[in-house]
């Protein structure tokens, strides 16, 4: 902060000395009321045209700029000191050789001059104050402003971190200056009043204090601390007052902070409902841009989300007449993409393989990066383009005031808050690519020029043609290394468009662009660009879309693996009726392994997402080649007493009849069908189930077992207030009609209050109901791992989480498991499940021993249940 003062009075003081006097002795200017003569403006713009040029340009403080208020009462001083001002203008140096201005002939004012107030002349009328943490500093300096009537001018320049402080200075604006300006709104001026009121009082309660005090004044408050100012009960109920009065001021402008040009952006965002209304004569050009995707995926799911984005384009951009390029690493993906291009009835799809254009040097270790930094060459891409991914989507007739802004069409950028000093430092770990690129920009427009490091939203880049090959240009050697040389996990990686936005926010935004460009790094010896003569842009400018006109108008990142008919921030939004666009993001586990079918997308594009369900339980049947099972599993769940009940089926890619039973139920809307294309084993199947799961709890079965048809609504009906309700689970052995309790739960249940005996949760997921939300508020998921005891492992990693957790009453209902590996294991072959169903009956509970293995001994059978007789 202070390095950056002394720059810019050093670079002010050269200036002054170059073009007015060389020996000119430089004061620091105070901070006070300055006249300024307005027809000397334009003659110091012209005479100081180059040194101002950083201050016009630099839309952001930086050491290098020059005070620019001291050079113009400088100008006023020294100029008009010439007998034939204006004609020539006065001073020692530079300005001596400047031809002159004519002033306006309107002009009232025939003598021009002004007078240098040094120190001494203005001591004790001009102060220099300032507010910081230290209250009691704070406390005498406001008491010698109040005391001291020869004081003119001051100022408070605002150095504190406190609110204390602020509570402090505003008690002290309020009291000293209470009268309204004719500007102020009657609500907040009746508000200070009130507060005024009851300050006053305090201050009048102070003042009688003092008078009952019979210490001298300097013995009572200097030797005070700001601690024990802050515990006078009267001072401290006076920043009491006052936090409450800037509390109700900010309620009352709480509608206010929008400004009203977020307000028209937003009223014409939101009005453009019609598909049909014209845009106007001045957005023609805009028919004909051109949309960009860069698609490297092979995974159908992509290819699907992709299809999606591209007719939101077509649904919801009327008014786009021009070309989607979406561009491959090479040719075989054409064969991939040749639906979505069959299915183009207006012939827009237009597929670029990159070699079309990445320079042949870099196209055998070219990715997405190296293809994004030549977007430009598509051929026939507009000046101005939006880049998009196929994970963006269009959900509203849109206008294209989303991607530019009305006056001048400039990009409007969609950035994330700031990231911290230690964010910032994280990146070189987290993402080394961010990382590189931002330490680049720094480097060539300067750490003191680059004050944030922001990510783009995953939202619609607009971007301009023209500045691509610039930064190429300025880049050249740092982009090189980067394509060239891969692996070292990407420590030469960088990020093209990152470089694109960034170039354009800090080095073309101003008038000079492109014979000037700012910034105070490597860009100060750096060649200027040369631009494409065929451009009829002039003007890089930029824009960013504000938090309002973002929180009415977009929603970014939502999880892909979370049903968007059931995501609450969604439904909200909906119901407001304000998203225009959405985006979203996947996880490894289903998004880059499934070819799964967007499920949770695909009802709310064709207009039948419903935000609220009425189910009660979900029943989750993973199956992999269980078709000799399926139909009587199935039944068992369609015949249960709960109404309200769904059931989601997830076919683990089975090789047997499956499929074709499945389809007898596809028209069952009690019923949800994924088909998956690749086994990935009951744990994964199991967390797509919970995913889009509708039901205020969960359930679990396997194809090739049984429940009882009072089982789920058993549970249910003890369900109030808890987030895991236990039921029964009986074993039955494959060979036998013989089933009992299972002796884990048992053991379980027994010793759950005993603390020197209480066992480890056990596994068996399928005897209880398990509350989504809950679940869902826990990141709770099975394990993908084959091999290990995932359901023992889920209800662990549950009942860490502290569930309230119920247990229902021994009824007889019970759910009915088989001694197995597995249901969707590929390894079942059991068939004695299909006489009990054949039979439609089910073996009485006889024995609450623990089971024998198939083929063991009567006798061996008997110990067994002798001994947990006794462990009972």
């Amino acid at each position: 902060m202070h390095n950056s003062f002394y720059a810019t009075s050093y670079f002010t003081d050269s200036i002054i000395k170059r073009y007015f006097d060389p020996k000119f002795k430089y004061y620091y200017l105070e901070h006070t009321v300055y006249v300024f003569y307005r027809d000397l403006m334009e003659p110091f713009r012209q005479l100081l045209k180059d040194e101002l040029r950083v201050t016009i340009t630099d839309k952001f403080r930086n050491p290098f700029e020059p005070h620019s208020l001291y050079l113009f009462l400088m100008f006023q001083h020294y100029v008009t000191q010439h007998p034939e001002f204006p004609s020539k203008f006065g001073g020692k140096g530079k300005a001596n050789n400047f031809v002159g201005y004519q002033l306006p002939e309107n002009r009232t004012i025939k003598q021009y001059g002004t007078i240098l107030s040094y120190p001494e002349d203005h001591e004790g009328r001009i102060k220099f104050g300032r507010i910081n943490d230290n209250i009691k500093a704070n406390y005498d300096e406001m008491i010698h402003y109040k005391t001291h009537p020869e004081i003119l001018a001051y100022n408070f320049n605002d150095r504190y971190t406190k609110e204390e402080a602020l509570y402090q200075f505003s008690e002290y604006m309020i009291t000293r200056y209470p009268w309204p300006t004719p500007y102020e709104k009657k609500d907040f001026v009746d508000l200070e009043n009130l507060v005024l009121a009851q300050l006053n009082e305090i201050e009048k309660l102070e003042d009688a204090m003092e008078l009952n005090n019979n210490e001298s004044e300097d013995n009572k408050e200097s030797s005070i601390t700001s601690e024990e100012l802050l515990s006078r009960p009267l001072f401290h109920q006076k920043l009491e007052i006052v936090k409450e009065y800037l509390h109700l001021k900010d309620s009352f402008n709480m509608q206010n902070q929008m400004s009203t040009r977020e307000k028209e952006e937003i009223d014409a965002l939101q009005s453009y409902s019609d598909g049909n209304e014209p845009l106007g004569d001045e957005w023609k050009w805009v028919e004909n841009m051109s949309i960009v995707y860069v698609f490297d995926k092979t995974e159908d799911m992509e290819i699907r989300k992709l299809k999606y984005s591209t007719q939101s384009i077509t649904k919801y951009l009327t008014w786009f007449q021009g070309k989607i390029y979406i561009v491959v690493p090479e040719k075989s993906f054409e064969s991939k993409l040749e639906s979505l291009v069959n299915e183009d009835a207006n012939n827009q799809i237009q597929i670029i393989t990159s070699d079309k254009i990445v320079p042949r040097k870099y196209r055998k270790k070219s990715n997405v990066h190296t293809i994004e930094m030549y977007l430009d060459q598509i051929p026939g891409i507009s000046e101005r383009f939006v880049y998009l991914n196929q994970n963006q989507f269009f959900i509203k007739y849109t206008h294209p005031r989303l991607f530019f802004s009305n006056d001048g069409f400039y990009p409007k950028y969609n950035l994330q808050p700031a990231l911290t000093s230690k964010e910032m430092r994280n990146q070189r770990k987290n993402d080394r690519a961010f990382y590189n690129s931002f330490k680049l920009i720094e480097d060539y427009f300067g750490r003191s020029y680059v004050h944030h490091w922001r990510f783009l939203k995953n939202a619609p880049i607009p971007l301009y043609r023209d500045l691509f090959d610039p930064v190429r240009q300025l880049f050249k050697d740092e982009l090189n290394k980067a394509f060239l040389i891969t692996g070292k996990r990407g420590i030469y990686s960088l990020l093209p468009i990152y470089l694109v936005v960034n170039y354009n926010i800090y080095g073309t935004n101003q008038e000079y662009y492109p014979d000037y460009i700012t910034g105070y790094g490597k860009i100060r010896k750096s060649k200027l660009p040369t631009l494409n003569e065929e451009r009829t842009i002039d003007f890089y400018g930029f824009d960013e879309t504000s938090l309002f006109v973002d929180q009415n108008s977009m929603l970014t990142d939502l999880p892909l693996t979370d049903n968007l008919c059931n995501n609450e921030e969604f439904n909200n939004r909906i119901a407001k009726d304000n998203i225009l666009f959405f985006s979203i993001f996947g996880t490894n586990e289903i998004d880059n392994e499934e070819a799964l079918e967007l499920y949770f997308l695909s009802p709310y594009f064709e207009d039948e997402c419903i935000s609220t369900s009425t189910t009660k339980v979900s029943v989750i049947l993973p199956t992999y080649n269980g078709a000799q099972y399926l139909d009587k599993g199935i039944k068992a769940i369609l015949d249960q007493t709960l109404e309200d009940i769904e059931l989601i089926i997830i076919n683990d890619a089975s090789t047997d009849n499956t499929p074709e039973i499945l389809k007898k139920y596809e028209d069952d809307s009690r019923i949800t069908i994924i088909n998956l294309q690749n086994n990935g084993g009951i744990g994964r199947g199991r967390n797509i189930g919970m995913e889009i799961a509708k039901g205020e709890f969960i359930g679990f079965m396997d194809a090739d077992d049984f429940v009882d048809e009072k089982f789920f609504e058993s549970l249910y009906q003890n369900s109030e207030d808890k987030d895991v309700v236990v039921g029964y689970l009986v074993d039955c052995i494959s060979d036998s009609y013989h089933c009992a309790h299972n002796q884990e739960q048992e053991d379980y249940d027994l010793n759950i209050n005993n603390t020197r005996r209480k066992k480890k949760a056990y596994g068996f997921v399928n005897n209880s109901i398990w509350r989504k939300e809950f679940l869902d508020k826990k990141k709770l998921k099975f394990s993908l791992k084959r091999g290990v005891l995932e359901d023992k492992l889920f209800r662990n990693d549950c009942y860490r989480q502290k569930p309230r957790i119920v247990k229902v009453p021994d009824e007889g209902i019970y759910y009915y498991y088989e001694r197995r590996r597995g249901s969707a294991n590929p390894n079942n072959e059991n068939s004695w499940l299909n006489t009990i169903f054949e039979k439609g009956e089910k073996e009485k509970i006889n024995n609450r021993g623990r089971l024998s293995e198939p083929g063991e001994s009567d006798k061996k059978q008997q110990v067994k249940a002798k001994k947990a007789k006794k462990e009972n």
